[in-house]
């Protein structure tokens, strides 16, 4: 058989695929505050309770319904706190939640404790004093109203998970929403953010004129039918009506993410022209059955049920209908698609269904993206191999089309390796053929370090390519182009070079003035390292140092936000995933900078031994401060406008994390940082220093975990998860 003719097939299906780590939840086994720190937290809620109970023992009816409102506060307070403590880690939200609340009640109390005395002022006033009266009025019935709903909760919070939290507090301190605003105390609005949008409920505000009006064009133009289109209008009415109160701002914000969801997957589903009419009827009926139940409170979850299984579907139909754009024939994939519909509706086979869903994407993503390959201009080499790859990829993908009816008859099989190691080297061919298409972009992309390297990397990258087709060279080869690809991404452009680059005195200031030696380094380093990739020499040894410099640069971005911290710090607790007291963290991020002075020293002078050694210790020392700093600056600036006090507190604990907020998927581990962060400190404060050390170490840890797997700043290619530059002789 001609050597050329297939590549490597085990070698190929050996290739991974990697997956973002931004998404993963993480799976934690760490200390949780100790039962004496949620005893003194219990023990100051009961005393401020007994203390309003014997004044409203003795109070008038004006003051009653005050004294009453400041009770319930802290009996929500309390019924979150134990909910918290009962249930371990998970209670984490639970807690955290308490004790916002807790902090927040002396504001609370200042805000409506006066509210007796005003009414009795305003009475003489005149016309000025029938307008505060009607304010009044306002306040102290959504007073009441709060007073009531607490009164009646009776089993309210039904267990301690971020779900159940988020319904409690909404139906419990939703009233005191009108409280904060009729006093001009600020309006709540969400926190919850969503990276890089600069507009919507994600953002950060509520709900506004023109949201609604967007969404009620939408409806319009949807092709639901006419008794969905006609409850979505009412959806928004109600929604405009409910937009101007504060109490029912979280459920307009719900309720619009609701409908939001539901049109784009009726766009989906209706545009999806590979799919029959059965199918496509069929999907269209699930979004018009979500659309009727979502109005009733019993039926509501039923209603969020449906449309969290139908998004699992939608970017399948989307990659589907790409591929069938591109060509492909995608009949299969139509029947094993209709196949984990019907798995769906029955709650026993629906982790098949899910399963299959993810084959169907990784499949036809694949089948879309070969079909776009074949009309760069490469050398006759690099072509010749690249339509070998895609000569194996097809058959690969014909023999996988072919099973797929089998697959179709036996779901329950779709996690053994005779399913997903075909998906896996259909995948790796796929992902090989489109690094050989991209060599004329690397090789233009090196112009910038080294214009007479990159001319020679063609004739590197032709060797590599003919080293894929013999199997005692493909592991390297393949590695080879990887590492290109990668190194690439992570060395094009390092993270804040721009900023470092323009100067000003805070970098001065936190380089010690080495900024510009640091820069200089950086360039010789990035020519060095690509005269090795076009000599054919080892480049590991730059990119290493590369590496060092990019970890520096991250460090300094987030120094940049702990300079004078008591800012950034304040900002961060308007944000519903977090809540530190800023004297719990202040000490134990002051280091950061002092570090990161010393390590540009070293990087400016080319020491990077030294420079390696500063960068491991603040790893180990400072995960705090860098977990800080990252979330300072993203979420922080997203909430510059937004209040503090008691109006800051209801805009974290009334509205729920959206589609897409960031910090969401780690919100037990979030809340769960901040209550060791505050445990500390009291442990601290009270002389109990082994006790402080060891949540510390524990929230160390824990803040070092969420930065490997959530850290926003890295590059798509530079996962804590991915392999060390290897050493690899091309």
């Amino acid at each position: 058989m001609n050597k050329f003719a297939l590549l490597p097939v085990i070698a190929v299906a050996a290739l991974s695929v990697k997956a973002s780590p931004a998404v993963a939840q993480l799976e934690l086994d760490a200390p949780r505050a100790p039962a004496a720190y949620y005893q003194g937290q219990l023990d100051k809620i009961e005393t401020e309770l007994a203390d309003r109970l014997a004044q409203i023992g003795v109070a008038t009816d004006a003051d009653r319904v005050v004294l009453t409102a400041q009770k319930n506060l802290r009996m929500v307070s309390r019924e979150l706190l134990i909910a918290g403590r009962d249930a371990g880690e998970d209670g984490a939200v639970a807690t955290m939640t308490a004790l916002m609340l807790a902090d927040a009640a002396g504001s609370f109390d200042a805000l409506v404790g006066a509210l007796p005395a005003d009414v009795a002022k305003a009475i003489g006033e005149g016309a000025e004093g029938r307008r505060k009266l009607e304010r009044y009025s306002r306040v102290i019935d959504a007073l009441r109203g709060f007073n009531k709903v607490v009164g009646e909760s009776g089993d309210t919070l039904k267990g301690a998970a971020p779900d159940d939290v988020d319904r409690y507090t909404q139906k419990m301190l939703s009233p005191l929403a009108t409280v904060v605003a009729e006093l001009d105390a600020g309006e709540p609005k969400p926190t919850w953010v969503v990276l890089g949008a600069e507009t919507g409920m994600g953002a950060g505000r509520p709900i506004g004129q023109e949201d609604l009006d967007g969404l009620s064009e939408w409806v319009r133009r949807s092709a639901l039918s006419d008794a969905a289109r006609d409850k979505l209008d009412y959806y928004v009415t109600m929604m405009r009506r409910g937009r101007h109160t504060p109490r029912l701002q979280p459920y307009v914000a719900r309720f619009y993410q609701d409908v939001d969801r539901l049109l784009g997957l009726a766009d989906v589903f209706d545009d999806a022209g590979w799919l029959d009419d059965e199918a496509s009827d069929a999907l269209m009926q699930q979004v018009h059955t979500a659309v009727m139940l979502l109005e009733d409170p019993t039926t509501r979850g039923s209603a969020v049920g449906r449309i969290d299984r139908l998004s699992r579907f939608r970017l399948a139909v989307t990659e589907i209908g790409a591929a069938a754009e591109a060509g492909a024939d995608i009949e299969p994939l139509r029947r094993l698609f209709m196949t984990a519909y019907r798995l769906s509706a029955v709650e026993q086979t629906r982790p098949n269904s899910d399963q299959l869903i993810d084959l169907l994407e990784r499949v036809a993503a694949a089948m879309h993206t070969q079909r776009s390959l074949g009309n760069t201009k490469l050398p006759p080499d690099i072509k010749r191999v690249q339509q070998i790859v895609r000569r194996q990829y097809a058959s690969a993908e014909a023999s996988l089309l072919e099973s797929l009816p089998l697959l179709a008859g036996s779901p329950e099989q779709v996690a053994l390796p005779r399913w997903t190691e075909p998906v896996k080297q259909l995948e790796a061919l796929n992902l090989l053929a489109g690094r050989l298409d991209a060599a004329p972009r690397w090789v233009e992309r090196m112009k910038r370090f080294n214009p007479p390297a990159s001319r020679s990397l063609y004739k590197q990258l032709s060797q590599i390519a003919k080293d894929l087709l013999n199997e005692a060279t493909f592991a390297g080869a393949s590695a080879a182009l990887a590492e290109l690809d990668e190194q690439l991404l992570l060395f094009e452009r390092l993270p804040f070079e721009q900023s470092i680059a323009e100067g000003g005195e805070r970098i001065k200031a936190l380089t010690g003035d080495h900024h510009e030696p640091m820069l200089e380094q950086v360039a010789l380093l990035r020519s060095q390292w690509a005269a090795a990739w076009g000599a054919g020499a080892n480049p590991t040894p730059y990119g290493r140092k590369l590496m060092l410099m990019r970890r520096l640069f991250e460090h300094l971005h987030n120094a940049t936000q702990l300079v004078q911290p008591a800012e950034p710090l304040r900002r961060l607790n308007r944000w519903a995933g977090w809540e530190v007291r800023p004297d719990a963290i202040g000490p134990m991020i002051a280091t950061l900078p002092k570090q990161v002075r010393l390590a540009s020293r070293q990087a400016g002078a080319g020491d990077y031994e030294a420079l390696a050694a500063t960068l491991d210790a603040i790893d180990r020392q400072v995960p705090l401060a860098q977990l800080t700093a990252t979330y300072a600056d993203l979420v922080g600036r997203a909430l510059n406008n937004h209040p503090d006090g008691l109006a800051g507190t209801l805009g974290q604990v009334l509205f729920a994390p959206g589609d897409g907020a960031f910090g969401a998927s780690q919100r037990r581990e979030l809340a769960q940082l901040s209550v060791l962060l505050n445990a500390a400190h009291d442990a601290q404060r009270a002389g109990q220093a082994q006790q402080a050390k060891r949540l510390l170490q524990a929230a160390g840890e824990l803040a070092r975990r969420l930065l490997r797997q959530t850290d926003p700043l890295r590059s798509p290619g530079d996962s804590p998860t991915h392999k060390p530059l290897g050493a690899i002789d091309v």
